[in-house]
């Protein structure tokens, strides 16, 4: 049983890492309207990165209106999560 739960972890993160791949990408071709779509799940899921981007993405109104307010928000629910991934 017990090794079930880690295949599901390891496949689910694997989901995680190939959708903030393919947000990283249209991100990076500006087509910030699709890093959107692809970002904002994962962010609402805890996905730190996820989060830090779409504060970026707010903060420079990439896709979306500028909101300072917003970009804080997303800012924020990262930094909370004490993440090793931002050290």
């Amino acid at each position: 049983m017990r090794l079930i739960a880690i295949f599901l972890l390891i496949s689910f993160a694997g989901a995680i890492n190939a959708d903030f791949d393919d947000a990283y990408g249209y991100l990076k071709q500006k087509e910030y309207i699709k890093a959107l779509k692809e970002f904002k799940p994962l962010a609402e899921q805890g996905h730190v990165p996820s989060q830090m981007n779409l504060g970026w993405m707010h903060h420079k109104g990439l896709g979306v209106e500028q909101n300072y307010k917003t970009a804080i928000k997303w800012y924020e629910m990262a930094a909370n999560q004490d993440n090793e991934e931002l050290l």
